[in-house]
Parts: C-alpha cells; sequence; structure tokens
C-alpha cells in the first residue's frame, strides 16, 4: 500500500489558525444574538361548547352564568424561559382577541403556583371600572338613565384585552394561563399576545418532528460534504484500485459519524453562546 503524502491535505499551522478564527467569528455572533432573550410559547384551544341546531342532532345551546352563548373556548398560552439567562426586568404581556370575541375570565400561574397578576396601571382601571359598573347597573333600574359612553368604551375594552405582570421569569421556568372567551360567530377564537419589551422575543415552541427532520437534513448534507471530500482526498493519494476502494468505505463510514459528531457539536455550541 503506497503511503500518501499528507502534507498538502493537512497543514496544522494553517488549520489551527482557521479553526481559532471561525471559532471566535462564531463567538462574536452569538453573543450579540444573546442580547435578544427568546422566550418559547405554546397554545392549546380546547373547544367547550358551540350552539347547533340540526335537524339530526336536534338544538343545543350553549350558556355562562344564564347567558346563551354561540360559542365558548378555554385557552391556555404556555411561555417557557428555555434559557440559561433570567429575565432581567419584569416583563408586560399583552393578550387580546379581535370583537368578534371577549373575554369571560382568565387565571394564571407559575410553574411553582404563583399566582399571575394584571399589570398594575391596567388593575387599577380594572377594578375602578367594575365598581363604576356595579353601580350603574343599580340605577338601571331607575327610567331613563343611560349608561356613560365613557363607561361603556371601558367595558369594551376590558372585555377584548388584558395586561398581564410577570415580576420575574427565570431560567428553565415557565408560565401558564388559562382564558375563558366567548365568540359571538359560532367560531374558535385566535388569542394574539406580546411581549414589546426590548430584548425579550416571544417564539413557537418548535415542534418534536420538525426538530427531528432538521436534524436529518443537516447529518445528511453534512455527511455528503464529508464523504465527497473525502473522495478527493482518496483519489488524489491513492492510485492503487484496491487501496482507493478501501478508503472509500472508510471515509464513507468515517463522513457519517463526523457529520452526527459535527452536528451535535454545532447544537452543544449554541447552547452555550445563545443560553
Amino acid at each position: 500500500m503506497s503511503s500518501p503524502d499528507t502534507g498538502a491535505f493537512f497543514n496544522p499551522t494553517s488549520n489551527l489558525v482557521t479553526a481559532t478564527l471561525a471559532f471566535l467569528s462564531a463567538m462574536v455572533i452569538e453573543r450579540f444574538k444573546n442580547r435578544t432573550l427568546n422566550l418559547t410559547y405554546t397554545t392549546t384551544y380546547q373547544t367547550l361548547g358551540s350552539e347547533i341546531k340540526s335537524d339530526y342532532w336536534g338544538n343545543i345551546n350553549v350558556s355562562h352564568n344564564g347567558r346563551d352563548l354561540k360559542h365558548l373556548s378555554f385557552v391556555t398560552l404556555i411561555i417557557k424561559n428555555t434559557t440559561r439567562s433570567d429575565a432581567q426586568v419584569p416583563l408586560n404581556l399583552d393578550v387580546w382577541v379581535d370583537n368578534s370575541n371577549q373575554f369571560l375570565g382568565h387565571d394564571g400561574h407559575y410553574e411553582a403556583g404563583n399566582a399571575i397578576r394584571h399589570e398594575d396601571n391596567f388593575e387599577k382601571e380594572f377594578n375602578k371600572t367594575l365598581k363604576e359598573l356595579d353601580e350603574d347597573l343599580k340605577l338601571r333600574e331607575f327610567e331613563g338613565h343611560v349608561t356613560p359612553d365613557d363607561l361603556n368604551r371601558r367595558i369594551r375594552y376590558f372585555l377584548l384585552n388584558r395586561k398581564l405582570s410577570l415580576p420575574v421569569l427565570n431560567r428553565k421556568s415557565s408560565v401558564t394561563i388559562n382564558f375563558l372567551i366567548e365568540n359571538f360567530e359560532g367560531k374558535t377564537p385566535k388569542l394574539n399576545f406580546s411581549i414589546l419589551q426590548k430584548g425579550v422575543k416571544l417564539i413557537p415552541e418548535a415542534d418534536e418532528a420538525k426538530i427531528e427532520q432538521v436534524k436529518k437534513n443537516a447529518v445528511g448534507l453534512l455527511c455528503l460534504a464529508l464523504y465527497a471530500i473525502g473522495l478527493i482526498w482518496v483519489y488524489k493519494q491513492y492510485h492503487d484500485k484496491h487501496d482507493a476502494i478501501t478508503w472509500t468505505v472508510i471515509v464513507g463510514s468515517a463522513s457519517y459519524f463526523m457529520a452526527y459528531g459535527f452536528y451535535y457539536l454545532f447544537i452543544w455550541l449554541k447552547k452555550i453562546f445563545t443560553t
């Protein structure tokens, strides 16, 4: 078996410099990315009941506190801090629905059980409006009473919006918030939410199947690239047919395991620099 000349293929000094520069570049890029705290979320919609009038199924009515509804849903929002960084400031979560829906109630808690409260200003206005509404309901017993437009406007606002305060959201922790929502059109509602504070981003929690597919695609491409590089090296260094075939098999097997190694190394480095 002829001995390959590996000098042109592997230069320790140049490869070390290249690897070092690549590592430093990746570290700088990931550190810049780390300025944003990425919080993942999932939303689950569960229909509690929907009005149906059918010759086959009969008439199905849905009610809440004695009031008939067209559609009632239970929506759960879970926000997770899966990073290795704590939220540096208290977070304000804005939640809203469009005019075809309204909130009938909500509750929320951290995974440890601590309750989630309204944002302070929202809480004050909410309680103030509830007090005025109670007084207005008593006055409606008198003929000619008209509810003030300002009160109607605030009532409508609070039926469509929630502002919640998350004083802390430490690393590896989560919050769960449940909403009871009425839809006037007999449809499943759409829950909207955001955290607008600087340095915080809400992103959907990735589906496990998608993660697995991404891994397969990445490993496959890496394997092909490494195999192609290996083949070029083999056919440049080995002219004997038997040697070339032997090393082709070795390179093929090695490229598969190296591809997995590079993939998990990338995932590990990404976790270090982004969390």
